[in-house]
């Protein structure tokens, strides 16, 4: 036999940095199997070409992929939606995360005593599917307030020069997470009462409507981080209650929280359910 291009098992084992252990397993898995495998001795060669795929392989599991999901990857010969698998797997990666960011502040927050063990009322209700004119942004924590000030602004202006009239309170719909390291994006929302005409980066669509789990706080839990206590509330109502979201969480602005008296609700905290 030619041994031209062949790497024994510890030679390929140093060059894709994949230990014995690891590619012996991946060989009963399917997932990487030798070139050659001696039958008498039953060891195990390999070709400079397979390389390339174990180091796809070891990248993958230092993400934390479980096998059965990156031979779903292995398998998939499309490149396009081999990455669609990659991201699909990587959005649910940033979702737990995020979960327990939000539950590491609030345990931050109950050891400083900054939060009492306080309950938050979720209600369901309806709400109506509504024309909206928007502003959608890419924001990180830091800029978020400076980004809706100037958003609702730039909104309500247009809306002015149309002579069309809010039909609701303000909303900011956030499309993923904000904070020192995600940037959203935000959407800065301003229902209408009938559609007007696009201009530059303000946009016009219809918000779904349908049912929305939600609860109603008040100013001083309105400020980042304390507003994910009532995230967490609304979200875990959701889930105890068998539902799932249906959607991205809004924060309705009911009132105006520099002129609102102490104690009175100044946004909902609203999260659409199926």
């Amino acid at each position: 036999m030619d041994w031209t291009g062949f790497l024994p098992i510890g030679r390929f084992s140093q060059l894709s940095r994949l230990s014995l252990k690891a590619l012996r397993l991946y060989d009963q898995m399917g997932l990487l199997r030798p070139a050659y495998v001696d039958p008498e001795s039953g060891y195990r060669y390999y070709t400079m070409s397979q390389a390339r795929e174990a180091q796809f392989i070891r990248q993958l599991r230092r993400l934390d992929m479980p096998l059965s999901d990156i031979r779903q990857v292995l398998d998939t010969p499309n490149p396009t939606e081999r990455a669609a698998l990659m991201d699909e797997y990587w959005s649910g990666v940033e979702e737990r995360v995020a979960e327990g960011r939000r539950r590491v502040v609030r345990l931050h927050q109950l050891l400083k005593g900054k939060e009492k063990l306080m309950g938050f009322e979720v209600k369901v209700k309806e709400v109506p599917t509504q024309p909206v004119v928007s502003i959608k942004e890419a924001v990180f924590v830091d800029r978020l307030d400076p980004f809706l000030l100037e958003a609702f602004s730039q909104l309500e202006g247009h809306l002015g020069q149309h002579s069309i009239p809010a039909a609701g309170p303000r909303m900011a719909i956030y499309h993923g997470e904000v904070n020192e390291e995600q940037d959203g994006p935000v959407e800065a929302c301003i229902p209408v009462e009938r559609p007007v005409a696009a201009d530059g980066r303000i946009r016009v669509r219809e918000l779904d409507g349908g049912p929305v789990a939600y609860t109603a706080i008040t100013r001083p839990l309105l400020s980042f981080p304390e507003i994910l206590s009532a995230y967490e509330a609304v979200h875990d109502w959701i889930g105890e209650h068998g539902h799932k979201t249906a959607g991205p969480p809004r924060e309705v602005y009911t009132a105006n929280a520099k002129t609102a008296a102490p104690g009175t609700p100044v946004c909902e905290i609203t999260w659409p359910i199926p």
